[in-house]
């Protein structure tokens, strides 16, 4: 019986598994015409439609997966730079994060800024960027 119910519950979902992801980080951005104008934070990930084929080919969901692991690669990294701050806005992670933001924020002279947040707090925010027409 013991084992019986051990495969069986194999093969059911752990629910609490599903609640940590709920309880994850978030990323946002902000901009406006200049760093004192800034618009209020917006998430960066909004969902993705789901299509029966995407079981099969989804380019625009691994392009999301792709995204939120150089997120989570930036936040592990910016714990390692607490000490030098200013080195941090030079590497690879940081730069591939402010190229993902760049793309979503309209053309024109813009400032943006974005975030790294989980529900209770802010953990990371970044230097205010400019965008060139």
């Amino acid at each position: 019986m013991r084992s019986t119910w051990g495969l069986l519950s194999s093969l059911l979902p752990n629910w609490r598994f599903f609640g940590d992801v709920s309880a994850g980080v978030r990323t946002h951005y902000r901009y406006g015409k200049n760093a004192d104008s800034l618009g209020p934070w917006q998430p960066l990930f909004v969902s993705l439609a789901r299509r029966p084929w995407h079981l099969f080919i989804n380019p625009q969901g691994t392009a999301r997966l792709l995204a939120i692991s150089a997120f989570s690669r930036l936040l592990e990294e910016s714990q390692s730079f607490a000490q030098r701050p200013q080195d941090f806005a030079s590497t690879v992670s940081y730069l591939i994060a402010e190229q993902l933001v760049r793309a979503e924020v309209p053309a024109g002279p813009t400032q943006f800024q974005f975030k790294i947040a989980t529900a209770k707090e802010d953990v990371f925010v970044s230097k205010v960027h400019g965008v060139t027409p």
